[in-house]
């Protein structure tokens, strides 16, 4: 029997042009990840996450579970801070485009990730600051 995998994100630095953090999969650094930093920021905790089929995104992903007060949280590609609401955007590092901070190469670290939860209908996800 498979364990449900864990996906830690560990928030590092937030401002203005979001939060930046870390995604650890199952105990191992995985990419950076970038939210919004204000009242749409989800509270640190644990959470259950359930696959689902993003009809904005068109394309499977994870979506959190009982998220106080906020729906549609999910895990998705992005470089921005103005490409999420309230979700959690994945890039292989942090750097600028556009004269901007973002995320980089957050299509293929989107992919890649959930082909490492490829067979997975449920994760957990821990939120949790480090600064």
């Amino acid at each position: 029997m498979n364990l449900i995998p864990i996906l830690e994100v560990i928030r590092h630095e937030e401002g203005r042009v979001g939060a930046f953090g870390s995604l650890v999969l199952q105990g191992e650094l995985f990419c950076t990840t970038l939210e919004p930093y204000n009242a749409k920021q989800i509270a640190t905790g644990m959470y259950r996450a359930k696959r689902f089929h993003s009809p904005k995104f068109h394309k499977d992903t994870f979506k959190l579970v009982d998220v106080l007060g906020k729906t549609d949280v999910e895990f998705h590609p992005g470089n921005f801070v103005q490409d999420t609401d309230a979700c959690i955007i994945v890039g292989q590092y942090p750097g600028k485009l556009k004269g901007q901070r973002a995320v980089l190469n957050s299509g293929i670290t989107f992919d890649s990730m959930m082909e490492c939860l490829e067979g997975y209908n449920e994760i957990i996800v821990i939120v949790k600051e480090d600064y």
